[in-house]
């Protein structure tokens, strides 16, 4: 039984975890700004004939791309979810977890405040509005 979502365009990025040479965990994003063209489950049976959901991402790579994130499956992948109009490529130095577990230096992560992050705006300042009207997207800029 397969169910594959008719959804609007979505935008991930790829981060890889895995472990560094002196064996500290580490995440670093390897790819940004991916199209998503589908997603969908299906249940299968594992080993012992319990059902198992998979789920299965259809992503638009590139041969490069696609290189890349077959190599990247010696770690463990993960999609994180962008904002449709936040398309500027970030550099990153990747997440180490001795620099996480230094950084809270005895605070908790559940103390931290939990809330919507505030949607980036362009460089020159201008506002970007988002709009649904009769299943069509359109962005509004002022």
């Amino acid at each position: 039984m397969a169910c594959t979502d008719v959804m609007e365009p979505a935008r991930v990025d790829v981060l890889l975890s895995t472990t560094s040479n002196s064996g500290e965990p580490v995440t670093r994003i390897v790819m940004q700004n991916i199209e998503v063209l589908a997603r969908g489950s299906e249940i299968q049976r594992d080993e012992e004939g319990r059902p198992l959901v998979v789920t299965a991402v259809t992503l638009a790579v590139t041969p490069e791309q696609s290189e890349q994130m077959v190599l990247a499956t010696s770690g463990r992948i993960q999609l994180a979810l962008r904002n449709m109009i936040d398309v500027k490529e970030v550099r990153t130095n990747g997440a180490r977890m001795s620099a996480l577990l230094a950084q809270q230096s005895g605070a908790s992560l559940a103390a931290r405040p939990r809330g919507r992050l505030p949607t980036p705006q362009a460089e020159d300042n201008r506002i970007t509005i988002e709009m649904f009207k009769g299943g069509k997207r359109s962005l509004i800029q002022f």
